[in-house]
């Protein structure tokens, strides 16, 4: 039934020992993340954005990682569509962009004036709270016009028109 309903419903699937396995994956998967959210075992990696010209760096762009256990680092495709999926979005979304912001500002500090490059999620870009938990967490450390929020096409593709006004809603605030 999940499953049938993952895929946008209207269809039927048949149990099968593969689909058992994937939905036991997934639920273990929720209930790691759910751990890792409260442990706090993300990390953030930053890449730096290079000026061709000068061959200086300009830019970083705020990228999460989650080290395993055993040593390995899961790339964000690994997990934030479970993330994403299971309404888990806010907290790591929220954290990435005030962990980001307050870096941006150490460097800021050391005289390196980067701008930072942030991926914020559709499941972030809610009416009317957005905004406001944005503007909550980044001016305390650096001015918002430091940081370029980044989505994908597919967010625009959902509601273009709501997606256009929050959108001008945070570069209204600086973004």
């Amino acid at each position: 039934m999940f499953e049938a309903k993952r895929q946008g419903g209207g269809c039927s699937l048949l149990f099968s020992e593969d689909l058992s396995i994937n939905r036991q994956q997934r639920f273990a998967m929720e209930s790691r993340l759910r751990e890792a959210l409260v442990n706090e075992e993300f990390e953030l990696h930053y890449q730096p954005v290079f000026e061709i010209d000068s061959c200086r760096t300009v830019a970083a762009e705020a990228l999460i990682r989650w080290p395993q256990a055993n040593g390995e680092i899961l790339m964000p495709g690994a997990f934030m569509p479970v993330v994403e999926e299971s309404g888990m979005i806010n907290s790591p979304g929220d954290w990435v962009l005030q962990t980001a912001a307050r870096q941006l500002a150490v460097w800021h500090s050391q005289g390196q004036m980067l701008s930072m490059a942030v991926n914020i999620s559709l499941s972030q870009l809610t009416p009317g709270c957005v905004t406001d938990s944005f503007s909550a967490l980044v001016p305390p450390h650096v001015d918002p016009s430091w940081i370029h929020l980044e989505v994908t096409e597919n967010t625009l593709i959902v509601d273009p028109e709501a997606i256009k006004a929050l959108l001008e809603e945070l570069h209204a605030q600086g973004f």
